[in-house]
């Protein structure tokens, strides 16, 4: 392609833009202006952008144009757009793939990247911090950004400075470092040396001046080691003393800092954080640094429940910091994207930060328990973020086949496997998880079985499967084919367990041989066929460390398999008389929370009720 008057830093992001959409070989002029637009202008085709943003998602748009010749103009709503993608819950999103995004993102009209990196980020002085666990390099950090400048992303570094921090305490070398649970030890200068190393060699990565530094979810700050070595301490005292230190060293590294809001909400609230009444204390607002962003997120509350919504960015909006709001890209579930449940919650999210003046937004892609699922399957909801930002969020199946190759209702079909049907969603504020449960619901212990009874699965993943089956062939094909091997599996395995119970219970050895020789083979076999599909995903979008943890769970699936068959061989060959776990009775997981099972997240929770490690 030929470019006119391109904006220069981002020429090269341009050519590579075009490249990577295989776009015709046109040539296109670029002016300033106000927001986005693509006409035909002086028998050219030409471009107007605002910002660097604009002018690379109207690359994504020339298809369109070309055929139909119809101007196009938008402008964006929001100052930032932002993709958080989670590297630091054993998936760190390898380079390539990350530059990948990067384009995606581009072709959408984002503007910032942040990589949520815990320890998974290379600091010198520290060799633990991150060992083993996939860290970035600081060439590769520096890579990324380059990258990102081209394309007019800016890469902002999201850490944490105060608690999610709980694989660096697996090292001896920071036990001095430790108060309780995953937290820091607050008012410890090694501490503050420790945050002062972190912000020394982001500041040599980066060039954002922008810096996330978490500071979420210290729910006992103060109350372990803390308490041992400075005797009881009020929690918001800690908190704020710490931030203050934080915030001297941004401002000695030329960081803009960003923070969760939750904890000052829970100091006010007994825990709580999205709440519908009750205002935040002046006693601890008014300690607040005034040049602190607060970064209020919910990827929870459904378009019925807006006073929770219009109450948090009111009491947020009092604090006078700059807001920011963080929604949920739904993949943080298993390996099962849950876009749906993005789609339905997101406009209400977005039409209230609009409402009060929100400037920037973040799209959180979390990777809960084991980072199954790939940060490539959420796009359908990264996609919408963008329109609605630019006010097109009635073009979303057109957008994703210029975006991605892929037209929006088949990428949703990655969905299939991880959702029940209309009126599920409604009923919660996460979206079901069940089939996790099914996949690691152990063969002869059963601890799930009461729970599944209780849902609509019989026959849902053979027609999830014919679904996946009938997807056209894609970029994507390696999500796909996860899928697609994930309900062949489930098909065979959610009722083995169930099954296997019967038969026993009604004395049937026929059917247990039968189970044994023959059920048993079949879903180790289709096991295996999942795990080859997993480990392609894995290893095509992450870097290799972190698959370890999830071949030793579908590892141990498998041994459990085998285990079971000759159990019921011996039992039916009159071996042994009796399978005492078998005998048990199925009780639910428990009545504290509707449908539990729906809900499970959890491969430890679903597997055993035994102790799988204590320390």
């Amino acid at each position: 392609m030929r470019f006119y008057n391109a904006p220069k830093e981002n020429e090269t992001g341009l050519l590579l833009l075009a490249d990577f959409l295989g776009l015709p070989d046109t040539e296109v002029a670029f002016e300033k202006g106000d927001g986005m637009s693509l006409c035909e202008k002086n028998g050219r085709i030409t471009v107007g952008y605002e910002t660097p943003r604009d002018a690379l998602r109207a690359l994504s748009f020339l298809p369109a144009f070309l055929k139909d010749k119809q101007p196009i103009r938008q402008k964006a709503d929001f100052d930032t757009l932002c993709v958080m993608a989670d590297c630091s819950r054993n998936a760190v999103i390898n380079v390539q793939s990350v530059k990948e995004l990067l384009l995606y993102m581009a072709a959408m009209g984002f503007n910032a990247l942040m990589l949520y990196t815990e320890d998974t980020y290379e600091i010198p002085e520290y060799p633990y911090f991150g060992h083993l666990r996939g860290r970035y390099t600081k060439e590769e950090l520096k890579e990324l950004d380059a990258f990102g400048a081209s394309l007019g992303i800016e890469l902002i570094p999201c850490i944490q400075t105060l608690a999610h921090l709980n694989a660096i305490f697996d090292w001896p070398d920071f036990a001095p470092y430790h108060d309780i649970d995953d937290i820091l030890l607050a008012d410890d200068e090694r501490v503050y040396d420790l945050i002062e190393c972190m912000f020394k060699n982001l500041r040599e990565c980066f060039s954002s001046r922008r810096l996330h530094v978490g500071m979420d979810e210290a729910h006992h700050l103060g109350r372990g080691r803390h308490t041992d070595l400075n005797g009881p301490s009020v929690k918001s005292d800690i908190m704020l003393r710490h931030l203050s230190k934080v915030i001297g060293l941004c401002k000695k590294y030329d960081f803009e800092p960003v923070m969760w809001s939750d904890m000052f909400f829970r100091m006010q609230f007994g825990g709580a954080y999205r709440v519908k009444e009750g205002e935040l204390s002046g006693m601890v607002t008014d300690r607040i640094p005034p040049e602190v962003g607060l970064c209020y997120w919910d990827y929870y509350t459904h378009p019925s429940q807006t006073e929770y919504l219009s109450h948090m960015f009111s009491c947020h909006e009092k604090i006078g910091n700059p807001i920011w709001f963080a929604g949920g890209a739904w993949g943080w579930t298993g390996v099962t994207p849950k876009n749906r449940f993005s789609v339905w919650v997101t406009p209400t999210h977005l039409r209230f930060a609009r409402q009060y003046n929100v400037r920037n937004v973040i799209a959180t892609a979390w990777g809960d328990d084991g980072a199954e699922c790939a940060v490539f399957a959420v796009l359908p909801s990264l996609l919408q973020y963008a329109e609605i930002c630019y006010g097109n969020e009635s073009a979303l199946e057109e957008r994703s086949q210029a975006c991605f190759g892929i037209g929006f209702d088949d990428f949703m079909t990655l969905d299939a496997v991880g959702s029940l049907g209309e009126g599920f969603s409604d009923d919660y504020t996460n979206p079901p998880c069940v089939e996790k449960s099914a996949l690691f619901n152990d063969p002869m212990i059963g601890k799930m079985d009461a729970d599944l009874a209780k849902l609509p699965l019989e026959g849902k993943y053979a027609k999830d499967a014919e679904c996946l089956a009938a997807v056209p062939d894609n970029k994507f094909g390696y999500l796909f084919r996860t899928q697609l091997a994930y309900a062949k599996l489930l098909d065979k395995k959610t009722f083995l367990s169930r099954d296997i119970k019967a038969a026993y219970r009604g004395g049937d050895k026929q059917a247990l041989r039968r189970i044994a020789a023959d059920v048993i083979p079949e879903t180790v076999r289709l096991l295996e066929d999942y795990i080859d599909a997993f480990r392609t995903q894995w290893y095509t979008v992450n870097k290799p460390f972190g698959f370890e943890i999830q071949e030793l769970r579908l590892g141990g699936m498998k041994e459990r398999l085998a285990a079971a068959a000759r159990r019921l061989t011996d039992y039916a060959d009159d071996k042994i008389d009796r399978l005492e776990e078998l005998e048990q009775p199925d009780l639910p997981i428990g009545t504290g929370r509707s449908r539990p099972a729906v809900l499970l997240n959890s491969w430890r929770r679903a597997y055993s009720a035994g102790v799988l490690s204590h320390s």
